[in-house]
């Protein structure tokens, strides 16, 4: 996630928590579990189905998970940008009362961690996370052949920055990595493969707009989803971190503008696929880019305190804006305005572009801006991910690329609206001046008649 967490041995993992950090929205629990669809449909014994996630205004997916004996059920973010379970339990004083917690003395097979010992996780955004080690039942679906036993995770006992509706994050990174310090035993999906009827150590997301319905398969993935089964293709992980990396190489137009043939070189930075970030995010310079010359293209664009920039949301033509592909592990990947437009103020009816640009960091989060409309097939045992549009996306397949960008693109200014009752700051000062004069020649007048 947005969230660059870390821990005394290891980063814990890259999180962008759009959400959290922009949160004009807000949403009671009571809504949330209105959501959720509680029947827990599988496709054989060796794979199972998450059920329908809630997707909170396209900028975090939630779904539900099942802890302790009996199983207790809580709402989290299915994370592939982070690498450890971190639940709320009753060990959290000052977690708010409405909030699920892990209540770890009704559970028969929890084992707290002897000597205890306490894990902090701190992400990019500022949330962070304190609790205990300990191990349980820890199942992705209410069925008892889906469970990891045993699993070692963090019950939660003081959260900052966690939403009220979110109980947890859980984390589903690679874990492919050369470093002795990284604990392994916090690993779900291989500790559910291992325990559960789960033949194949993979899970795949389904990620929809609003729209929809997203869900994760685990285990064998669906192939009656595919668009095309010949349009699958892979693309081998980095093996020097956690993620699931490849390169972010180049972009390029696919509409919108009015040179759409030419293709851009980007620097080659680690790219990772993470589902617990909202937005796009990379090098301020590459991102800046492409988000200004969409902003140009639309009116009356003006700054924001906490998306950086917002615009009516009716000014956003989602039929006309650009489309835009970046080039990720050798294949160029669409990305549409129904993907990057956030309608962030349903009141006001306000909308951002999902795409932050940092200086300071020297990689790329893909996030769910760049991931809905495609079923993303995330595989251990053979470092790979695999991609292909499901029945019904409006996103094209991805292409493999043929060329290497050799063009630098150009530096784009963003043209912000500036004017002040439709006026430009010049024209308004002028008006503000002479209206000053006069009022000010009418109170002298006023003054001079009343004195005689």
């Amino acid at each position: 996630m947005h969230r660059l967490a870390t821990h005394p041995k290891h980063h814990e993992g890259v999180s962008s928590r759009a959400l959290g950090k922009h949160g004009d929205y807000e949403s009671s629990q009571s809504y949330l579990d209105s959501l959720i669809n509680y029947v827990w449909p599988s496709y054989g014994q060796s794979s199972y189905k998450l059920a329908d996630m809630t997707n909170l205004y396209n900028l975090s997916y939630l779904g539900e998970i099942y802890v302790g004996t009996a199983s207790q059920s809580f709402l989290v973010i299915w994370d592939t940008g982070s690498g450890s379970f971190l639940c709320r339990s009753t060990y959290c004083d000052g977690c708010p009362s409405a909030t699920r917690k892990f209540n770890y003395a009704s559970s028969t097979t929890w084992v707290k961690q002897s000597p205890q010992t306490e894990k902090t996780v701190t992400y990019m955004d500022g949330t962070q996370l304190k609790g205990y080690y300990g191990t349980d039942r820890v199942c992705p679906t209410s069925s008892d052949n889906s469970c990891a036993d045993n699993f070692k995770f963090t019950a939660i006992h003081t959260a900052t920055g966690l939403r009220d509706y979110e109980d947890g994050i859980i984390g589903l990174w690679s874990g492919n990595t050369l470093n002795s310090l990284y604990d392994d035993a916090t690993m779900f999906m291989p500790k559910m493969t291992a325990d559960s009827t789960i033949t194949q150590k993979v899970f795949s997301w389904y990620m929809t707009g609003q729209s929809g319905k997203s869900y994760i398969d685990f285990g064998a993935p669906n192939t009656a989803v595919y668009s095309s089964p010949s349009s699958l293709f892979w693309i081998d992980i980095l093996s020097d971190d956690y993620w699931w990396t490849n390169r972010v190489t180049g972009v390029r137009w696919s509409s919108g503008v009015p040179d759409t043939s030419t293709e851009y070189k980007y620097s080659s930075k680690k790219g990772l696929t993470d589902t617990g970030s909202s937005c796009l995010i990379g090098p301020k310079a590459e991102v800046d880019y492409f988000k200004n010359t969409i902003l140009n293209t639309i009116s009356g664009v003006t700054s924001h305190s906490g998306w950086g920039t917002q615009f009516d949301c009716s000014d956003a033509n989602i039929a006309t804006l650009p489309t835009f592909e970046l080039l990720f592990g050798g294949y160029w990947f669409e990305v549409k305005p129904e993907d990057y437009i956030i309608e962030f103020n349903s009141s006001t009816k306000k909308c951002s572009v999902c795409f932050s640009g940092y200086s300071t960091i020297d990689y790329w989060i893909l996030g769910d801006a760049f991931m809905r409309g495609l079923y993303s097939i995330h595989d251990y045992d053979n470092l790979r991910m695999g991609f292909v549009p499901f029945v019904g996306s409006t996103k094209k397949v991805p292409v493999k690329a043929t060329t290497t960008p050799t063009t630098t693109p150009p530096v784009v200014a963003l043209n912000l609206d500036t004017t002040i009752f439709g006026l430009t700051v010049g024209e308004f000062l002028i008006i503000a001046v002479l209206v000053v004069i006069i009022v000010g020649i009418v109170v002298l007048l006023f003054l001079f008649c009343y004195a005689q």
